[in-house]
């Protein structure tokens, strides 16, 4: 309930000598992580931010908690789930948080009682302490961020509530979703002066 504990922590933080969290001192790592937000922030999308390190052969940094190789620091591709994991983590808006997660028994078909691990409401959440640390983006940031991510996710009403339909012939772009992966295929038109449309996804 004091923020004391040390809970292990994301890249672009390390502890203090008090245990504080506190920005890297790699100026590299630092550089990466606000990256991730400058590029949320300006595309909305989890995907084009993946996409645009790919693009530009950007890699970011993983630090490894347990095993022989503990506290090593190694460099991978960022992928859409990671990008995912860095948008909903609070240490990032430089809040201490505790009790995000929560274990539950459920029991399977074939009878097995198996341990799920369920995300807690925020208003759940055991401990939350608002300007904890140094934050690389501030709580209403965060706050805006999660909305999006909300909204954006295929089975959510808002989004497709939200939508309007478009110019052109496709009156159905921006309002229907690809059956395999969930993302809104794009309109393609031929015939004569576009006269007939059809909708393909390249993802």
């Amino acid at each position: 309930k004091k923020g004391l504990l040390r809970l292990p922590l994301p890249a672009g933080y390390s502890h203090d000598e008090e245990g504080i969290p506190v920005f890297d001192n790699d100026r590299q790592i630092r550089d990466v992580v606000k990256l991730v937000f400058s590029l949320y922030r300006e595309k909305g999308s989890t995907n084009e931010v993946a996409r645009k390190f790919a693009e530009l052969d950007l890699k970011f940094p993983t630090r490894i908690f347990g095993g022989v190789w503990k506290g090593k620091l190694i460099w991978t591709r960022l992928s859409r789930y990671r990008v995912l994991e860095i948008l909903r983590n609070p240490v990032y808006a430089g809040v201490f948080a505790y009790g995000q997660h929560r274990n539950e028994k459920q029991i399977s078909p074939d009878g097995q009682i198996r341990t799920k691990m369920a995300k807690v409401p925020m208003d759940k959440w055991q401990v939350k302490i608002m300007d904890h640390h140094q934050g690389y983006i501030g709580w209403d940031d965060f706050l805006k961020n999660q909305q999006k991510l909300k909204s954006s996710r295929p089975d959510c009403k808002q989004t497709h509530l939200s939508q309007a339909a478009r110019e052109g012939r496709a009156l159905l772009q921006g309002i229907i979703y690809c059956g395999k992966c969930g993302n809104k295929p794009s309109p393609r038109y031929f015939g004569t002066a576009g006269k007939y449309s059809y909708y393909t996804c390249n993802r």
